[in-house]
């Protein structure tokens, strides 16, 4: 069995999460203060979590939106050179539309996190 490349699986998960031991882990007990504190700490942890997925996609539909521009101005050079063949003018055009493509899903992702961001608050 190949192992797992976690990058594609989840970007935001540095590595395995192996052996889970949480079941050995003494409760605390009935403590209502101890268990407070846990879930205010988890909700804070996935403000910050949520944070960093938000900037991480902004910096990549940044780099999308610069890519993609690149890719337009090309196309239409491309497109107005009397000699290009339409083999180039298609790649060209094809290769533009992806990162539109890749802009679009992004906003998207963007758009979804920021929902369930409104929805946990």
């Amino acid at each position: 069995m190949a192992p797992l490349n976690y990058r594609e699986v989840d970007p935001y998960r540095i590595g395995p999460i192996g052996n889970c031991y949480l079941g050995e882990l003494p409760t605390g007990g009935s403590d209502r203060h101890t268990a407070l504190g846990r879930v205010a700490g988890k909700q804070e942890v996935q403000a910050v979590d949520m944070e960093d997925r938000i900037k991480r996609l902004q910096s990549l539909f940044t780099y999308a939106l610069s890519g993609a521009v690149a890719a337009k101005s090309r196309y239409l050079a491309i497109a107005g050179e009397p000699g290009s063949t339409p083999a180039a003018i298609a790649r060209a055009r094809l290769a533009w539309q992806q990162l539109e493509a890749r802009k679009t899903a992004i906003i998207a992702r963007m758009v979804a996190l920021e929902e369930l961001e409104e929805a946990i608050a």
